[in-house]
């Protein structure tokens, strides 16, 4: 076959087998050290704006008792409101989850430049009443069904 290279860099190797139309080893695919990376990633950047994740944590938590959740939309509008921006987008990411927090559903995001990306609907621990009851009675797992815009869990 002629013609212009795919990429102008060297491929890993993993990528090298998927672009030559390969089947990729298992060790590609490692849902360890994918967790590992995604948990080290939020760290640093919780490190690296330690300012910005704690009031957002805060307004997290404001936001989640008075309305019964929260979803990162509403964190992007507070923080404008407040005037405030993470050093590093990854900030995001380390300002709702972990202890203390349930999710309960799933939305594509507003914000235009999240792409309609759907992120998780958080809500307090503190405020759990809004849990539907079947999803907290331990039957089955939760699986995400598509209501509107909202992306709720429910027992199958």
């Amino acid at each position: 076959m002629t013609g212009l290279p795919l990429f102008d860099h060297a491929l890993t190797s993993g990528a090298a087998e998927l672009a030559d139309g390969c089947r990729p080893s298992p060790s590609a695919f490692d849902p360890t050290s994918g967790d590992r990376a995604k948990r080290e990633g939020i760290a640093r950047a919780e490190t690296t704006n330690e300012r910005f994740v704690r009031i957002m944590r805060a307004e997290a938590r404001r936001i989640a008792l008075e309305r019964g959740s929260v979803h990162i939309d509403d964190l992007r509008r507070r923080s404008l409101e407040l005037g405030i921006a993470p050093l590093s987008p990854g900030a995001w990411g380390a300002c709702l989850g972990g202890k203390g927090w349930r999710r309960i559903g799933y939305r594509a995001s507003a914000w235009p430049s999240s792409h309609s990306h759907v992120s998780p609907i958080w809500q307090s621990e503190r405020r759990s009443t809004h849990t539907s009851r079947n999803y907290r009675s331990g039957r089955g797992e939760p699986s995400m069904h598509a209501h509107g815009n909202t992306y709720r869990l429910t027992r199958c």
